[in-house]
């Protein structure tokens, strides 16, 4: 954390182009970081390289790597819009084999990879989400950083509305 973000940034960037998988067990560590002063750019960082360079296998471990007790969005859509990126851009390359990873971890016990699960889940099989998200409708997990208005919300009332329509 002493490290300025700028020089860890180029740092990681250099280790990354000559590592590569290699840097594998490095990223897996960071994903714990909780760095609130730097918008933890670096957890977000060494998930997208995760996903990239371990693929489906990696996506399971990565996503129960992320720390539940530390900082995440909280205003607006911000924890959503996250999420939403890593599915697109990386989760979504990899959806027929992160499909039953994604289906699995809607039961974890970790809030933050429930809510990866169930952000991917409706992104990447819209169709079938209804039905996939059964098990959330009780759910009363707050989910903050989930709206536009900040108003509270939980899994349950996720997979309420999107049942409805």
């Amino acid at each position: 954390p002493g490290v300025p973000q700028g020089l860890r940034g180029l740092a990681m960037d250099v280790a990354d182009q000559r590592l590569k998988q290699k840097s594998l067990p490095v990223y897996q560590t960071m994903l714990r970081l909780d760095e609130p002063a730097t918008g933890d750019e670096i957890r977000y960082v060494a998930l997208d390289r995760v996903l990239e360079y371990g693929g489906a296998d990696a996506l399971k471990p990565a996503l129960l790597a992320l720390n539940p007790d530390g900082h995440w969005p909280t205003e607006g859509e911000e924890l959503k819009a996250e999420i939403r990126k890593t599915c697109d851009e990386r989760i979504a390359g990899m959806k027929v084999a992160a499909r039953p990873v994604l289906l699995e971890l809607l039961d974890a016990n970790s809030w933050i990879a429930r809510a990866y699960a169930l952000e991917c889940v409706i992104r990447l099989y819209p169709d079938e989400a209804p039905e996939l998200l059964i098990d959330l409708l009780e759910d009363e997990t707050p989910l903050k950083g989930w709206t536009v208005d900040g108003s509270p919300t939980t899994f349950g009332a996720v997979v309420r509305a999107l049942r409805e329509g």
